[in-house]
């Protein structure tokens, strides 16, 4: 999943929805607790996220300014050989974490999320491919049709398998007498243009024909 401003901002509004109908609609005890907790602990982990991602252009230059001495503390181990790279490192794998952390928030206010709709009866539209666009994270996306439409429709209802070039010909292009070859012929025009939905869109995907075709969810 990747972590985009245009994802965090649907995201805000997803918990902002999700606080509100806590606050008005009253749910049960346990829900509303859990929720708060879920909350709190999102907001936390964005701050965290943000203020990192601030820190980490200018921790190089920042570090490259130091020198041993000037430290109060004798023993201050960034006067150590290699200091600078390690903690560096060490930066990047915190990052990570919390990166991952927030992962973990986000995916508990989706189910949070979709546990209060359920209770009330209202149905939740699953994500992935509708008429003439595409649906992540509650917001749908138009502008994608014809045989670049099918051919996204098909590697998302196949997603987690290993497909070949022949097993799209009849799903996507009709004709289940196509050959392979002719299959990666025509295959780069509809990716190139699903592609290009994806980043018009700010979407976390990409068609791949490495190995072989599939559509690969993408991360930071």
């Amino acid at each position: 999943m990747m972590l985009t401003e245009e994802f965090y901002e649907r995201l805000t509004e997803d918990a902002l929805l999700l606080l509100s109908m806590v606050q008005h609609k009253k749910p049960d005890a346990t829900l509303q607790s859990e929720t708060r907790h879920v909350l709190e602990s999102y907001v936390w982990d964005r701050k965290l996220w943000d203020t990192e991602k601030k820190l980490k252009p200018i921790l190089p230059e920042e570090l490259s300014r130091w020198r041993p001495g000037r430290s109060l503390f004798l023993n201050d181990p960034r006067n150590e050989p290699g200091a600078q790279d390690a903690i560096l490192a060490m930066f990047e794998v915190t990052h990570a974490k919390t990166g991952n952390a927030l992962r973990n928030r986000i995916g508990e206010l989706g189910v949070l999320l979709e546990r209060f709709l359920d209770d009330r009866g209202v149905e939740i539209q699953p994500d992935g491919p509708v008429d003439n666009g595409f649906r992540w994270c509650g917001k749908q996306y138009l502008g994608l049709s014809g045989i670049p439409w099918k051919l996204l429709n098909y590697l998302w209802q196949n997603r987690g398998s290993r497909l070949s070039f022949e097993d799209l010909a009849a799903p996507v292009w009709g004709d289940s007498a196509l050959g392979s070859a002719d299959i990666k012929e025509r295959f780069r025009s509809p990716q190139s243009q699903v592609n290009a939905f994806f980043r018009d869109h700010a979407l976390p995907f990409k068609v791949s024909s490495r190995d072989s075709p599939h559509l690969k969810q993408l991360t930071e």
